[in-house]
């Protein structure tokens, strides 16, 4: 699976699951998750890029779990806090 396919699926993810997305820190991590080939797509909660210092808000790390075989984005975690799984 291409980078930018994988990007593509996770930010789609994002707008159906209103997570959050963040365009300037984004990338990529291959992984093994029970067994199986997957994708890790990085972003945060928030673009903070151009953003005036006094208009700072707090963000929030954000994964991607995405299933390279089915192509499919499985589920998403908000910092460390465990994968929550998509519908």
């Amino acid at each position: 699976m291409a980078e930018t396919e994988a990007i593509n699926l996770a930010r789609d993810y994002a707008e159906l699951h209103r997570t959050g997305w963040s365009e300037s820190d984004v990338r990529i991590q291959p992984i093994e998750r029970e067994g199986k080939q997957c994708l890790v797509v990085h972003s945060a909660t928030a673009d903070l890029n151009g953003r005036h210092w006094m208009g700072f808000e707090t963000t929030t790390p954000l994964k991607f779990y995405i299933d390279t075989d089915s192509g499919q984005c499985f589920g998403h975690e908000y910092g460390n806090r465990g994968l929550i799984a998509g519908r």
